[in-house]
């Protein structure tokens, strides 16, 4: 009956080692996504800042192209959202109704600004860093700076 004693003590070392090596597991892995969670919520932030000056901007040489006049205005965005690559796009609706979409490269993370023109917004797409939006008398356009 003494031959026992060894053996439950490496079964109860080998049962705890395996019991602590989940939940170390199950951790890391809750932590992993919460982290991603946190990053897609960064990117979708500082997409919608950026979304809400190009829209800021876009409508400034809209209502300066209504008048009859040309105009360029130049932004100079990140060229990186939370270490990612982003792209700009102008989507015509209907009528005067345009929307606004920046996406993120790696993460598809993507958030769209509606707004209404009084002038034609050339449907574009530009990706992220210089800027410029071009308005020439009669139509605005957002191009690659």
């Amino acid at each position: 009956m003494m031959d026992n004693r060894g053996v439950a003590s490496t079964l109860n070392y080998i049962l705890g080692l395996g019991i602590a090596t989940v939940l170390v597991v199950g951790i890391l892995i809750a932590g992993g996504n919460l982290i991603e969670d946190q990053r897609e919520q960064v990117i979708r932030n500082e997409l919608s800042v950026l979304g809400q000056q190009m829209v800021n901007d876009i409508s400034a040489a809209d209502r300066f192209t209504a008048e009859g006049g040309a105009i360029t205005i130049e932004r100079d965005l990140p060229t990186l959202v939370a270490g990612e690559h982003y792209r700009i796009t102008v989507i015509h609706e209907t009528g005067d109704e345009y929307s606004l979409l920046l996406r993120s490269s790696r993460t598809d993370v993507s958030v769209q600004i509606d707004f209404r023109a009084e002038t034609t917004i050339t449907e574009s797409s530009v990706d992220g860093g210089s800027v410029s939006i071009v308005g020439d008398g009669t139509a605005v356009e957002v191009q690659n700076g």
